[in-house]
């Protein structure tokens, strides 16, 4: 019996999804900050808990705690550095439209963005 359970342990590690913290800050003067929880479902969808704040010119626009996402992601190499990117869309679609999320990318310059009403919001971000 013990070594079902742990036959049946490794096997539920193995196919786990993971679970990741994003972090993103903002670039430019249109731009969005943003934490989150990921939660790999599958071999390439992921849901995320999302907290957002959109800034424009200075101002803050948007500002709303817990958005439910869902989306695709996959795993790239770029220099050397494994970048992390995932296309993410709200559950309410009055949310927002559309997020690109380019994360642990070696060169800073704005490569997540999200748009809101028609326009891009662009950020940096981390994912740990």
């Amino acid at each position: 019996m013990k070594y079902l359970l742990f036959t049946m342990l490794i096997y539920s590690t193995a196919f786990a999804g993971g679970d990741f913290t994003l972090k993103c800050k903002g670039w430019g003067s249109s731009q969005f900050e943003l934490t989150g929880e990921l939660e790999e479902s599958g071999s390439s969808y992921i849901d995320a808990y999302i907290d957002l704040k959109i800034i424009d010119q200075g101002k803050v626009i948007y500002d709303k705690k817990h958005i439910d996402t869902t989306g695709m992601y996959q795993l790239s190499r770029l220099d050397g550095v494994q970048v992390y990117l995932a296309e993410l869309r709200p559950l309410q679609v009055s949310e927002f439209q559309f997020l690109s999320i380019a994360a642990n990318h070696p060169r800073p310059s704005g490569n997540s963005y999200l748009i809101y009403q028609n326009k891009n919001y662009l950020a940096e971000c981390t994912l740990k």
